[in-house]
């Protein structure tokens, strides 16, 4: 009796997910996985983690592209019971919900958690189609949130801003900026891209071709000296690197402007 209640229960939970998951589905149960996503590496624990980095670092597109991958590919096997799904659901909400709020704690998108009982939404959720439509929904919201509140830039990026500004006219290295921001040179450089869009190179040849036309327009400097001025000491580089950003060398620029 109790093999035959054991084998009753699998098929039960068997049907279970089949209403869940959909026809295309059906697995024979001893075959699946009842505690993760296929490799340990990809365990519903390692999935929330990693959507959780990728919002803490600002990475809403990579966090919601993470969601879509998981459901689309991981999950549509079917890996997970209906209750197991569930509760990834609901880690993955709340986990997101407090990276979040660490933003602005009193967000009005945010107030309505205080009232709104995501257990007792997904309890209502029949299908694995309404579980991953409902799930996606409430965490693009949090990520559309999110990248209101959170400041345009990291506060490394905005001290490597103000260093540059006040120290343009020097011999700066990245090295140099990475040790006045306390970050590896490395990683200064991947996140100076990532959140300027313009390599760090680029983005200080902006800076000081920037001032270089100030300069210019308000007639302070000689032409002669206008390089050494903005970090350049070789005129006829600085030249080059100017009529590529603007398509004018430094004379004709004055000229223009004069007119």
């Amino acid at each position: 009796m109790s093999a035959l209640g054991r084998q009753l229960g699998e098929g039960m939970e068997a049907l279970r997910r089949q209403r869940f998951y959909g026809k295309r589905n059906i697995v024979w149960f001893p075959d699946t996985k009842l505690t993760g996503f296929g490799e340990p590496s990809q365990t519903a624990y390692a999935i929330v983690s990693d959507i959780a980095y990728y919002v803490e670092t600002g990475s809403y597109d990579e966090a919601l592209r993470a969601l879509h991958a998981c459901m689309d590919n991981d999950l549509r096997a079917g890996e997970l019971s209906e209750s197991g799904f569930k509760a990834f659901g609901l880690e993955l909400l709340y986990t997101v919900l407090q990276k979040v709020r660490k933003l602005d704690p009193q967000s009005e998108t945010l107030a309505r958690y205080q009232s709104f009982s995501p257990a007792e939404e997904l309890n209502r959720l029949r299908t694995f189609e309404e579980v991953k439509a409902w799930l996606t929904g409430q965490v693009a919201e949090l990520l559309r949130e999110a990248k209101r509140l959170r400041p345009p830039y990291s506060e490394p990026i905005r001290q490597a801003f103000r260093y540059l500004a006040s120290c343009y006219a020097e011999d700066i290295s990245l090295q140099q900026v990475a040790d006045h921001v306390h970050l590896n040179k490395t990683y200064l450089s991947e996140l100076f891209k990532k959140e300027t869009g313009i390599s760090f190179n680029d983005y200080l040849t902006d800076v000081r071709i920037g001032k270089a036309k100030e300069l210019i327009r308000a007639g302070e400097a000689r032409m002669g000296a206008l390089a050494e001025l903005v970090g350049y000491p070789n005129a006829s580089y600085f030249t080059k690197v100017f009529k590529k950003a603007t398509g004018m060398t430094p004379l004709e620029y004055k000229m223009s402007a004069n007119r």
